[in-house]
């Protein structure tokens, strides 16, 4: 899933495009919705643009994203954000003709 940075908190000259944060809903701001966020959900995204102007916050998500981890109609949401670091296993399988045994 994608999301814009906002120039002045983390968009960094751009520098936070490719960046992924992990997304969490903490409440709403409309008032309008009775329980806006998805209890115990997250979404990571992927940092892909800058917001267009007027843009006023963190990170401008996408429909997607938005309504993984809170309902649509809210609008707006406060969230917490950190930038998540990917890791990976790599795990090599060789052909049991390339494997010894060893005895011991």
């Amino acid at each position: 899933m994608v999301a814009a940075a906002d120039e002045d908190t983390l968009w960094d000259g751009g520098n936070a495009c490719g960046k992924r944060y992990r997304v969490k809903c903490l409440r709403g701001t409309n008032k309008g919705v009775e329980v806006p966020c998805k209890a115990g959900r997250t979404v990571t995204v992927k940092i892909v643009d800058l917001c267009p102007s007027g843009c006023r916050g963190n990170i401008d998500l996408s429909a997607e994203a938005f309504k993984h981890i809170a309902d649509p109609d809210e609008g707006k949401i406060v969230i917490s954000l950190e930038e998540y670091a990917q890791r990976y296993i790599l795990i090599v399988f060789f052909p049991p003709t390339q494997m010894r045994i060893l005895n011991g």
